[in-house]
């Protein structure tokens, strides 16, 4: 294998050849797929990971630090539809490049100046809104010269990375905390993002355009032309059911284990370090399932992949929250296995966005994905807390129904999208579309 020829033409090699049985396909594959939006993402879940701590230092209720949470991912729903829909005009890297630089510096403007609900909720926003270019694009930029057949498992890769970044973010302040402060962690997490983008302008494929117009500009046949594909709409709805869920967890996941480690010997900087540590490995082992569930959709099939996850994923909600007494050992295996299934069919579903959208208005159809995809997930922790907040209430009191029926309500979202699956599935049936 040439490893000089790849670093030193990377950028003219990547020019048509991406994904071709040549001598550096595999190394290549897991520079672009792999480290770039692993290093990307690796601020996008560090608020979440030290919320307990800043509940606590700026005065914040559930309600208001699940907001803050929600305006991140409001800000990369209004970003990213736009630029996801920009696909079709302009090239997909360049659109990932610029916004992983907008990342990094927004990443660093919160931690010179939030120091309030307020500032936080805006600081966030605009941290999400430079994210909203780092998924999508980024997950057209490298399945466009895949066959069908092998598209699953590339993007399962680049899935699998992002979510292994997203771990990486939790859990660095649960590493870290001990040593510094938080703010000090954000900006070395934005060094780390700089290198991903500098990576992406050097690494990520280039393709022509293959659009309707060569002018920037709508018209509502592209739009119709979504709207009226059945499979299409219906995959971007379960997608909506499955971003509920696991934003739901994501968004609450540390906090929730900080209860449940919560020791009369340990400081509440120790319990949140502990807590982020192993909230970080719990999505970080089910980013390595990502990557193999995409491959096993090109064998199995896509909706009976997504199937499989989606009905475990909901089992578990209705399940996790209840057993918070139980031993440590024994909730943290509980929610090793329940994060590998609430992140499992991510890419499948998002393959299969892929491949019902005809290729000229992809990225229209994988805006409206992200548009319902990220409106709910930003819904989605606001409604946890408010749940949360209900039944902790003094009048009810009680910390295992709180959370108990604050994750049974995301297993009930989760069940819709089990039924929309097996409606997906009838329908493609009756079309003669493969399953």
């Amino acid at each position: 294998m040439n490893y000089k020829a790849i670093f030193k033409n990377g950028k003219k090699n990547l020019k048509g050849n991406y994904g071709k049985n040549n001598d550096f396909s595999q190394l290549k594959q897991i520079l672009q797929i792999g480290s770039i939006p692993f290093l990307v993402q690796i601020v996008t879940f560090n608020y979440s990971a030290i919320m307990p701590l800043l509940q606590n230092e700026w005065g914040m209720n559930a309600a208001q630090a699940g907001a803050v949470f929600s305006a991140q991912q409001g800000g990369f729903v209004l970003a990213a539809v736009v630029l996801t829909a920009l696909t079709d005009f302009v090239p997909a890297w360049q659109i990932y490049f610029i916004s992983s630089l907008g990342v990094g510096i927004a990443n660093i403007a919160f931690a010179l100046f939030a120091n309030s609900f307020t500032q936080a909720l805006w600081l966030r926003g605009i941290v999400g809104f430079c994210l909203g270019g780092t998924y999508m694009p980024g997950l057209r930029a490298v399945s466009e010269g895949k066959q069908a057949d092998q598209r699953g498992r590339v993007v399962g890769l680049f899935v699998g990375a992002l979510v292994l970044g997203g771990a990486a973010s939790q859990s660095l302040p649960g590493l870290l905390l001990s040593r510094m402060g938080w703010r000090l962690i954000f900006v070395i997490a934005s060094l780390a993002v700089f290198v991903g983008s500098y990576l992406a302008w050097r690494l990520m494929p280039r393709y022509p355009l293959i659009t309707q117009k060569k002018s920037v500009s709508y018209d509502m046949g592209m739009i119709k032309s979504v709207f009226s594909n059945a499979p299409l709409i219906i995959i971007i709805a379960i997608y909506g059911a499955h971003m509920w869920e696991l934003y739901g967890v994501r968004g609450w996941l540390v906090t929730y284990l900080s209860e449940v480690l919560e020791s009369p010997g340990r400081s509440e900087m120790q319990t949140v370090s502990i807590a982020a540590n192993w909230s970080g490995f719990i999505i970080a082992a089910g980013a390595f399932l990502v990557w193999l569930g995409g491959g096993f959709s090109d064998r199995l099939g896509r909706t009976r992949t997504i199937l499989i996850f989606m009905a475990g994923g909901s089992l578990f909600s209705f399940t996790f929250g209840w057993i918070m007494n139980l031993p440590v050992s024994l909730v943290i295996l509980t929610g090793v296995v329940y994060g590998f299934l609430v992140i499992g069919d991510s890419a499948v579903i998002s393959t299969t966005v892929i491949d019902l959208a005809p290729v000229p208005v992809r990225g229209t159809a994988m805006a409206v994905q992200t548009l319902l995809g990220f409106s709910i997930a930003a819904t989605s922790p606001v409604v946890f807390g408010i749940v949360l907040d209900a039944f902790s209430r003094k009048i009810i009191f009680n910390t295992k129904l709180a959370w108990g029926m604050a994750f049974s309500m995301l297993g009930f979202v989760s069940l819709i999208g089990v039924m929309l699956v097996l409606l997906l599935r009838y329908v493609k049936k009756r079309q003669g579309i493969d399953n």
